[in-house]
């Protein structure tokens, strides 16, 4: 059955995913694990700034808000493709949740926009 977005909490989603996806599936679950821990890190970071008032429901998660959480990682001196796997592991899940008939949409999560150059192999 699938759940108003309003209702339906993102941390909640981010630990189902993980255990039910990310880790029987991917090869490097714990990637993402670590990025699951930023978002919950800037969700508190929101909560204490007055931006959010309780636990993130799908219905919280909104472009302004995923680019604060680009601008708070950038602060912290990380580069735009470690940024761009923590807005993964935020995505995901959100996608994964919405295959599964657990929520009746999904938000656009925009990738971050400076992203390093490759580096040349030496």
């Amino acid at each position: 059955m699938q759940a108003a977005i309003a209702s339906v909490y993102v941390e909640k989603l981010m630990a189902d995913w993980l255990v039910e996806h990310a880790a029987p599936n991917l090869s490097d679950p714990g990637r993402y694990a670590n990025g699951v821990t930023h978002w919950i890190a800037f969700f508190q970071h929101e909560r204490t700034g007055g931006r959010l008032l309780g636990p993130p429901t799908v219905a919280d998660i909104t472009s302004a808000l995923v680019k604060r959480f680009h601008a708070w990682r950038r602060l912290q001196g990380v580069g735009g493709h470690t940024i761009s796997r923590d807005t993964a592991a935020l995505r995901q899940p959100l996608n994964w949740a919405w295959k599964h008939n657990l929520i009746a949409s999904v938000p656009f999560i925009p990738d971050v926009k400076s992203k390093a150059e490759p580096r040349e192999l030496v």
